[in-house]
């Protein structure tokens, strides 16, 4: 008794391989050859006189339109009184601390620049 996937030792490996490839050859080549040149055969479309872009749009316009989204969408958490008065003060008091020192202490200058990039 056989199982589905097992062949006998009579069967050579090289002939279950021949009969595949005949059978695809014989049932499926010409239906797979006619599908594919109807989807790249641009006259179907009726497109051929107008020029196709790869995109549907721009660059810039689906720059815009994320931006917009995005805004629209953090408004509330990202533009608060409270959000943009801290900034503020930060800033502010940044901005004392490094007018306030000297170029000789160049190490905490660097060290209030990168305060400046984790907050």
């Amino acid at each position: 008794m056989l199982y589905v996937g097992v062949s006998s030792n009579s069967e050579v490996p090289g002939t279950v391989k021949q009969n595949l490839v005949s059978a695809y050859k014989s049932n499926l080549a010409n239906k797979l050859k006619s599908e594919v040149h109807e989807i790249d055969d641009p006259s179907q479309d009726g497109l051929n006189d107008k020029q196709v872009s790869r995109w549907a749009t721009t660059w810039w316009q689906e720059f815009s339109v994320l931006l917009i989204r995005g805004v629209k969408e953090r408004k509330h958490d990202s533009f608060s009184g409270l959000k943009i008065g801290q900034v503020l003060v930060v800033a502010f008091l940044s901005g004392l601390l490094w007018w306030q020192s000297d170029v000789s202490h160049l190490q905490d200058q660097v060290n209030i620049s990168q305060q400046f990039i984790i907050f």
